[in-house]
């Protein structure tokens, strides 16, 4: 979603991943699902310039751990690239030419 008011814009994005089952040992092992929210907001400079300044995984969410699944990764790294960071704040600056 993105919220815009003059010069400022707020945006977020959600990830979600749905629970999946695995066959282990000869039984479906079930992993739940997930959901990871991102913010940001950004401010529109006078000289054609944005400065944004947001947060990944706000809600600090982490997936199940399924090691007996992903044998000694405790989940898939793939499909959670930023779980293991916890929430990750930035500023970025960007200027247009």
């Amino acid at each position: 979603f993105n919220w815009r008011y003059g010069d400022f814009t707020v945006g977020g994005t959600g990830r979600y991943i749905g629970s999946h089952s695995e066959p282990v040992g000869g039984v479906d092992t079930t992993i739940s699902s997930h959901f990871e929210l991102d913010l940001q907001a950004t401010y529109s400079l006078p000289w054609d310039g944005l400065v944004t300044v947001g947060m990944q995984n706000v809600l600090d969410e982490e997936p199940e751990q399924a090691g007996q699944i992903y044998g000694w990764e405790p989940f898939d790294f793939s499909l959670y690239p930023n779980a293991i960071l916890g929430p990750v704040p930035y500023v970025r600056y960007q200027q247009n030419f």
